[in-house]
């Protein structure tokens, strides 16, 4: 028993791993570091595990015919997951930044708590409307 399509099934899954990994290290709420590296890496390849049946008929078959077509669509999978995962943090911090203007303005600005997302001291509101952004 030979089992050619297994080059074509792993090349798929590793290009979709790509892009999800990426983004999964970026994302605010399962890139901090307070989530563990394993954990992260799991839930990558669980969801790519997933999505995999979903995104593999969308990529061409002849990605193993020749190599630079295939280093192509990896740095081509790698920086659309660069590019959503720090979409996704651009708005956390648009998020603290209104949150922090909102406070000066009510005159709450002193009020400083930790906020996990940031690593650092933040306005009580920027704080609140951070942990909104990443539940929504």
């Amino acid at each position: 028993m030979t089992l050619t399509i297994l080059p074509e099934v792993t090349v798929l899954y590793l290009l979709t791993f790509a892009r999800l990994g990426t983004m999964m290290m970026l994302m605010p709420g399962l890139g901090e570091d307070n989530i563990t590296m394993r954990l992260r890496l799991g839930l990558a390849l669980g969801i790519t595990l997933i999505v995999y049946p979903i995104a593999a008929p969308l990529y061409p078959r002849d990605l193993l015919q020749s190599v630079p077509k295939l280093l192509l669509f990896t740095i081509g999978e790698i920086a659309i997951g660069v590019f959503v995962g720090l979409t996704a943090r651009l708005v956390l911090a648009a998020s603290a930044i209104a949150g922090t203007t909102i406070a000066n303005q009510m005159g709450l600005g002193f009020a400083m708590a930790v906020d996990p997302a940031q690593g650092q001291q933040g306005a009580l509101i920027g704080n609140f409307l951070n942990l909104m952004a990443i539940t929504m």
